[in-house]
């Protein structure tokens, strides 16, 4: 009945094989963390070392647990979760329901048109440069009349904030800065008006 750990012999039924070494079993199902034994229905395991869960269906973020229910595991960090439509996008939220996260684009996150699920400002960024992506923005005129401005405009909600160059006549909704012309804000959240959408 008993197997090898390395060059030890151990009793599968109360003994488990973690990294070469036989630890006791802490439960029937016990899984391994690294070298460490763990009971799965207590804990869990995020980068090789054991953490108490922190809610009935936990995932790791980083180094811990956290509530995906109420969190979002957003490139290492928590951030929280607005809404059931809210998601990652290169390290900030971003609403599926009315934005788009676009890969390898001058602006991440950018307001879907008509529901569309193309991204419109087709900027590259230069994937050449290490670390983070840099983008090179200089077609796009919208950019380049805001990098004139040094008035700054932020718009925050709980403990998260964003940072926009100053536009007339554009608002906050939330983390959102928006043109009031083509979207309207209910509760933090942005809808297109109706004569964008025919």
């Amino acid at each position: 009945m008993s197997q090898c750990c390395g060059e030890m012999a151990y009793n599968p039924l109360n003994e488990i094989c973690c990294g070469l070494k036989v630890k006791p079993k802490p439960s029937h199902d016990a899984k391994c963390c690294g070298e460490e034994a763990y009971n799965p229905v207590h804990d869990l395991c995020c980068k090789h070392e054991v953490k108490p869960k922190s809610s009935h269906d936990p995932e790791c973020c980083g180094e811990g647990p956290y509530d995906k229910n109420k969190k979002i595991c957003c490139t290492g960090k928590l951030l929280d979760k607005l809404s059931p439509d809210h998601k990652c996008c290169y390290g900030k939220l971003f609403d599926s329901s009315i934005e788009n996260c676009c890969q390898n684009m001058c602006q991440k996150i950018q307001m879907k048109i008509n529901n569309s699920k193309v991204c419109v400002k087709n900027f590259t960024c230069d994937l050449r440069v290490p670390g983070e992506l840099q983008c090179n923005c200089s077609a796009d005129n919208h950019v380049n009349e805001s990098k004139k401005s040094d008035k700054k405009e932020v718009c925050t909600i709980g403990n998260e904030k964003e940072v926009y160059n100053k536009k007339n006549g554009f608002q906050c909704c939330g983390l959102y800065y928006f043109n009031p012309t083509l979207w309207s804000c209910n509760n933090g959240k942005l809808r297109a008006k109706n004569d964008v959408l025919t």
